[in-house]
């Protein structure tokens, strides 16, 4: 008998393979280990190349779920949506992939046709059929918060300036977590000292400059 693959079961496979890539014990007892015959300069090597490892690791199931998203409008006739995508970049984010999770988003889901009437709660007040595979408030906050780890400021003002055009703002727990997020970048010498302080000014108060994806055009 043929089997009827639903919303749900294709939810559920996602969230299994978004935990799957968040085990802390998917790194076989090889990865991490040094020739004890290695001098300082080839265990710091060896420890980058375990980090890749490590990333592709937890990127299979990722993957795997990316895979099933992409066909499964085709093959079971179910429509990619927002729910679909948004834990799915989420987790490639999680995991260091700011540009596989962006992308996805990009890639997947159209800007809102209409604006959005409430503070994005898909209601009848506020949901409109042709912004059914659109992005929604959650996208925006994940692009957003993608391109401030990548230090891509212009994408980061550019995704928020977007955002607010079509009615969906941040709530303010998202801009306390893009300024912690870039407080951190900072510690690591990821930018200039003063270069994150002004930056999130900018992004809260709407001096928008044009977004490196608007550039591209």
């Amino acid at each position: 008998p043929r089997i009827i693959v639903t919303d749900n079961m294709i939810l559920s496979i996602v969230a299994a393979c978004v935990r799957g890539s968040k085990r802390k014990n998917i790194i076989s007892s090889d990865v991490g280990t040094v020739n004890s015959k290695g001098n300082s300069n080839t265990k710091n090597n060896k420890n980058n190349i375990d980090k890749e490892e490590e990333r592709k690791i937890r990127r299979e199931p990722l993957d795997a779920a990316r895979n099933i998203l992409l066909s499964m409008e085709e093959q079971h006739n179910i429509l990619l949506v927002s729910r679909h995508i948004n834990p799915l970049a989420a987790a490639y984010q999680h995991i260091g992939l700011y540009n596989e999770g962006s992308e996805l988003i990009r890639n997947t889901l159209a800007d809102r046709k209409t604006q959005a009437q409430d503070k994005e709660e898909e209601t009848a007040a506020s949901f409109n059929i042709n912004d059914l595979q659109s992005k929604d408030s959650a996208s925006y906050n994940i692009l957003i918060q993608g391109a401030i780890m990548e230090g891509d400021w212009a994408s980061a003002i550019g995704s928020l300036r977007d955002m607010t055009e079509k009615g969906l703002y941040p709530e303010s727990r998202s801009l306390g977590v893009w300024s912690e997020t870039s407080m951190k970048r900072e510690r690591r010498g990821g930018s200039r000292k003063t270069t994150w302080m002004k930056n999130r000014e900018r992004l809260i108060t709407g001096n928008l400059p044009v977004s490196r994806d608007q550039r591209q055009v």
